[in-house]
């Protein structure tokens, strides 16, 4: 009887510790949670506009609706202006990310981090948002944005694609009036002159 007593007292304390450390990983969730930094989206835009400002790249802009496609060589004015589409989400990303929740996924077969950014707001165009870090440098390497749009009867999905140092890609898909879907493709392509 004496040794079920102290079975009992055992089981009785290690209850109550195990209760005491699940709190306690709750409060470091939740400390992790409001600690957390987001990524500086404005900074690696403008860093890329740099990048191709002091290089000599062929920069060409590639349109495809449906089955057509038009291909055309741009100027460094006209990239950073076809840039500048970047540059309003990042900066409207940055006013709005209370309203964005963050995870941090770690791909360890492509050494990388991916940060997802997922709306807590329907009401906002953008959705999610998808950052892929270089894990040994902490900068991107690709940007994916998805965004939502409703213009009277015609919805637009759109998604922005940007490789670091290579393209950007936006698709657009919309129908008007519940019409066979309409997908148009802009990408802008930079690289030396000798590798094009």
């Amino acid at each position: 009887m004496k040794y079920f007593s102290y079975f009992i007292l055992l089981l009785t304390l290690l209850f109550f510790y195990s209760c005491k450390q699940k709190k306690t990983a709750v409060n470091l969730v939740s400390i992790q949670k409001d600690t957390s930094s987001f990524y500086p989206l404005v900074s690696f835009i403008e860093e890329q506009k740099r990048y191709v400002d002091v290089r000599d790249f062929r920069i060409t802009r590639t349109i495809k609706q449906n089955t057509l496609i038009k291909q055309e060589q741009i100027s460094k004015e006209e990239f950073a202006s076809e840039l500048g589409v970047f540059q309003k989400l990042a900066a409207d990303f940055e006013q709005q990310e209370k309203d964005y929740t963050e995870t941090i996924f770690q791909d360890l077969g492509t050494d990388s981090y991916t940060l997802t950014y997922q709306s807590i707001n329907p009401s906002l165009s953008i959705q999610r948002m998808d950052i892929l870090l270089r894990s040994q440098t902490n900068t991107a390497k690709q940007l994916f944005i998805r965004s939502f749009d409703q213009h009277g009867d015609t919805g637009f999905i759109k998604q922005y694609s940007f490789w670091a140092d290579k393209k950007m890609e936006i698709a657009t898909e919309y129908s008007i009036q519940k019409n066979k879907p309409i997908r148009e493709t802009k990408i802008i392509e930079w690289a030396k002159v000798s590798d094009k």
